[in-house]
């Protein structure tokens, strides 16, 4: 009955998708709502010769994507129905968990699922890629006299997946790619610290919220404890700052976004109420206004009594505050813009390369520079 109910739903779905936008494109509105976003819409394609006819079809597609007309409430609308006649969202992005509102990762961005599931294991050959790649950046970088660790920050369902994850997904019986890996770099790069905290994250997770129930990403409470466990490896002797968090807001998480649910399913915003202990001195936002690049200065001068360079892709984001309060200098810049003539410039006593769980296959060929760009 279910099956036939999700069939039908798709079918009405369908022809709904044809007839709004034939109804949108009779009232003139077609492609209106969609004009408004930040980027350029595909444009109609044209056909002036046999390979523009075979493109065609693909071009078509994004075209009348682009312009859908109420494409944003139809799929909101799909969501609400088929929460409300199944309790889930038939979707091939997102895992509902066994209690609302968790949400986990199952799309073709990295490998999050396949991770849990322990179903990716590395070939030889590739952690052979990954060790030599990581060797090699270790040495140019030491000849350079900076330090170099690797941090992987843990899926969100490396640390939640054992208490929220449905039944149905099932965990192979070995140790997964992140512990397959961290056994080979401990072999091959022994000078090399890696840096991974799902152990500490899942011992405190009942101790409050560490990553948002419908988001990928660790909230401030989980990556404080994440950046703990990396001023270890900057300064042992070290004593981080305590931290309070409250309650702010909700916000709406990357997986709602993905699963086209309501405003019932935003995530619950945890922020530090001290406040920061550094200024920052310098920033770079990209086309769209995200900081990219970041350099802070501790306010009175203390703190880890080094330079830091970290460049990480979006988990940096809720980490860097807890790091710039650390150390007496830091730089925090995007993996996605990674500059090494940049890291030289700046001359750290150490350089973080901060890296998602779900993307340790690219490990392979980051940085993907030339580091003799440090030797100048």
């Amino acid at each position: 009955m279910k099956r036939q109910l999700s069939i039908i739903i798709s079918v009405l779905f369908l022809m709904i998708c044809v007839l709004v936008p034939a109804a949108g494109l009779l009232l003139g509105e077609f492609g209106r709502e969609n004009a408004e976003e930040n980027r350029v819409l595909a444009p109609f394609p044209e056909v002036r010769s046999v390979e523009e006819l075979l493109d065609f079809p693909e071009k078509f597609g994004d075209w009348f994507q682009d312009h859908l007309c109420f494409r944003s409430p139809m799929v909101k609308a799909e969501a609400a129905l088929q929460l409300a006649l199944f309790g889930e969202v038939q979707s091939e992005k997102v895992v509902f968990g066994t209690e609302r509102p968790w949400l986990f990762h199952r799309s073709n961005d990295g490998q999050p699922m396949e991770t849990y599931k322990r179903t990716n294991l590395f070939s030889e050959e590739d952690l052979d890629r990954i060790s030599e790649n990581l060797s090699a950046m270790q040495g140019e970088f030491a000849e350079a006299g900076i330090s170099l660790v690797l941090m992987i920050s843990p899926d969100k369902e490396q640390v939640y997946g054992d208490r929220y994850m449905p039944g149905f997904v099932k965990r192979a019986d070995n140790q997964g790619r992140t512990r397959q890996l961290q056994d080979r770099l401990r072999e091959t790069c022994p000078e090399l610290p890696v840096v991974y905290a799902a152990d500490v994250l899942r011992a405190q997770r009942d101790s409050g919220l560490l990553y948002y129930e419908t988001d990928t990403h660790w909230n401030q409470a989980g990556s404080m404890l994440a950046c703990r466990e990396l001023l270890k490896v900057l300064d042992p002797g070290f004593t981080p700052a305590e931290y309070h968090f409250s309650e702010t807001e909700k916000i709406r998480g990357d997986l709602q976004k993905l699963a086209g649910l309501g405003d019932a399913w935003r995530s619950t915003e945890l922020q530090a109420e001290e406040a920061p202990l550094f200024t920052v001195t310098d920033s770079v936002q990209d086309t769209n206004g995200e900081i990219i690049w970041e350099h802070t200065v501790r306010n009175d001068g203390g703190g880890v009594p080094l330079k830091v360079y970290v460049s990480g892709d979006s988990f940096r984001w809720n980490m860097k505050r807890f790091l710039e309060d650390a150390c007496c200098e830091t730089t925090v810049a995007s993996r996605y813009y990674l500059d090494l003539e940049d890291v030289a410039t700046a001359e750290p006593d150490v350089f973080v390369y901060m890296i998602a769980e779900r993307y340790l296959q690219e490990l392979d060929m980051i940085p993907g520079y030339n580091t003799m760009a440090l030797q100048r």
